[in-house]
């Protein structure tokens, strides 16, 4: 029998066999090649401290509101996208068939019957393990979007795993002169300097804020993007800008926030 990755509960995950269901005639059928899990956002989930445990999001007010039903959100999949080849298609079914090869938001299992508009093919030449990277590239995009980097402008990236990564090359893109990252990780900030970011650096022995204050004639970057879910990294972008400079944030934030400190430079360069 195929098997799926099910978290029982935090920090407790299983393989377990599941019979899949009868094919309907506006369904597909898919053998999986490859899955990826979202490790950032999921850690939490994983963990049981992702918000949506306790709390639901209400798409009328935006807000996250307290869950009516005590139910538990575990057993629970994990994963984040996955691509693999259709093996049976149903008779009322347009767009696919079999022997395509498709990638959609899936979690890790090695079948999956799915509706076509829940995936899409896979376009000539790309390889799986591309395919999978098109979630963080949307989140990278969407946060060197908000950050309205403008021609000359100086950058600080924090966090550089693969969202971070990204967002390094599309401020370059985008018309940064100059890069600044931090992470505490060294074989990503070789791959950082190797993608062009100008200056690496670790927060874990460095006064990330004052080491980029120091290199920008005193006076820090235009924008400061944070990608990597530490509240002490959202500190040091606070910390990095100038006078009335642009913070953003791309990343799935969980806990109290005690790294904050919002009544320094939060407060005193706004």
């Amino acid at each position: 029998m195929p098997r799926e990755l099910i978290a029982l509960k935090p920090r407790k995950l299983i393989l377990r066999e599941y019979q899949e269901k009868k094919l309907q005639a506006d369904e597909i059928r898919i053998k999986t090649e490859f899955s990826s899990p979202k490790h950032g956002t999921e850690s939490h989930v994983y963990r049981g401290t992702s918000p949506t445990h306790e709390k639901t999001f209400d798409p009328h007010y935006r807000l996250f509101l307290a869950r009516e039903e005590t139910a538990s959100p575990f057993p629970r999949p994990l994963g984040n996208m996955s691509t693999g080849t259709v093996i049976e298609a149903g008779g009322k079914v347009k767009k696919f068939k079999a022997g395509d090869r498709v990638f959609g938001h899936l979690p890790i299992r090695e079948t999956y019957t799915v509706k076509e508009n829940q995936i899409n093919h896979l376009p000539a030449g790309m390889s799986s393990e591309e395919a999978v990277c098109l979630d963080p590239a949307y989140f990278a995009l969407a946060g060197i979007r908000d950050a309205n980097i403008k021609l000359g402008e100086r950058v600080a990236i924090f966090g550089l795993g693969a969202i971070g990564l990204m967002a390094t090359q599309m401020a370059k893109l985008s018309g940064a002169t100059i890069i600044f990252a931090s992470d505490p990780l060294p074989i990503r900030r070789r791959l950082a300097e190797k993608y062009g970011v100008d200056r690496t650096l670790d927060p874990t022995s460095e006064d990330v804020g004052l080491e980029i204050k120091k290199a920008s004639q005193d006076k820090g970057v235009d924008v400061a993007i944070e990608v990597s879910g530490s509240y002490s990294a959202l500190q040091d972008a606070i910390r990095s800008v100038h006078y009335c400079g642009r913070v953003v944030t791309v990343s799935f934030y969980q806990g109290s926030g005690s790294a904050l400190r919002l009544s320094e430079e939060w407060h005193h360069n706004r």
